[in-house]
């Protein structure tokens, strides 16, 4: 069944994006939307264009929860060709979209967060994602970027240092990945040990965090 609008969704997309239609179910919220814009720039040469060339349908893209319900994007897009360098390309407004994937820039930045805050770990982002509404399947989540990890080099070489000086197996780890109950003990050690005045940020160093700057030290 079609929809009746009570809210302002229009508000939760780029302004060019027109709502077509938004059909509700019970698995998720079907939103289709159609850009409206007149110009592009483009990504290969930084020229404007107003010269449409065709149009593009992206479907089944993966956005962030509306009450607690999954919601689903099918976008019309346009499709431009740049007077300068003669490209055709698809417009992305306000950088929404991610190229050649399922989910929206906002949605992944929402999942690389949550993955970073699991240690890395697929399984539980997934499961977490399922929880959040937000359904998506490993592969998916598999290559969603973490987002880059907030660690000096003169804290990486602090830790580095002490791995190497008391733990040297864990430099043989395959991969870069410590074991589990090992890495926790070295990361309760580095709280411990290390200088808060001088290192105050590896207080709160994560195991992921240490297999990410033992896996650099490789």
């Amino acid at each position: 069944m079609t929809m009746k609008i009570r809210a302002n969704f229009h508000s939760l997309f780029p302004n060019v994006f027109h709502i077509k239609k938004i059909k509700d179910s019970e698995q998720n919220l079907l939103f289709h939307l159609e850009s409206t814009s007149t110009d592009a720039i483009c990504p290969y040469c930084g020229t404007a264009s107003n010269t449409i060339h065709g149009k593009r349908y992206r479907k089944n893209i993966s956005d962030l929860p509306f009450l607690d319900k999954p919601v689903i994007l099918n976008i019309t897009l346009n499709e431009y060709t740049c007077p300068k360098c003669s490209k055709n390309y698809i417009e992305n407004p306000d950088s929404f979209l991610l190229e050649r994937k399922s989910i929206s820039a906002r949605c992944e930045k929402y999942l690389s967060e949550l993955k970073y805050s699991l240690n890395g770990s697929i399984c539980d982002t997934l499961k977490f994602a399922n929880y959040a509404h937000i359904p998506l399947n490993r592969g998916v989540i598999r290559y969603i970027p973490i987002k880059d990890i907030d660690i000096t080099d003169s804290d990486k070489l602090w830790i580095q240092d002490f791995v190497r000086n008391k733990y040297p197996d864990a430099q043989t780890a395959p991969k870069g990945k410590i074991p589990s109950p090992l890495a926790e003990k070295i990361v309760r050690e580095i709280h411990l040990n290390c200088e808060k005045s001088l290192h105050p940020n590896l207080v709160t160093l994560s195991v992921y965090e240490l297999n990410c700057v033992i896996s650099q030290d490789k």
